[in-house]
């Protein structure tokens, strides 16, 4: 699968292309941090997952690093259900 069928079945299966409604979907917790250089990552433990992104990142921003990260922490199960 290409990545603009990937995305495509995304947008079809949870009914937006917005990647923080998504992660509500999902149950993943999305946090807001001071990350020093780097822009966001996915965490997951016994707890649950979360996508980390840094606190000082515009809004446009935040939405593609939500997004990228999104796609780390479940790559083959966002569009394949």
């Amino acid at each position: 699968m290409d990545i603009k069928e990937f995305a495509q079945k995304t947008i079809q299966r949870f009914g937006t292309h917005d990647p923080f409604d998504i992660c509500n979907q999902l149950g993943i917790v999305i946090l807001y941090l001071p990350l020093g250089r780097m822009r966001g990552y996915c965490y997951s433990n016994e707890n649950g997952k979360a996508v980390v992104l840094h606190d000082g990142l515009a809004e446009h921003e935040a939405r593609v690093v939500c997004a990228h990260e999104l796609v780390n922490h479940r790559p083959a199960a966002i569009a394949c259900r």
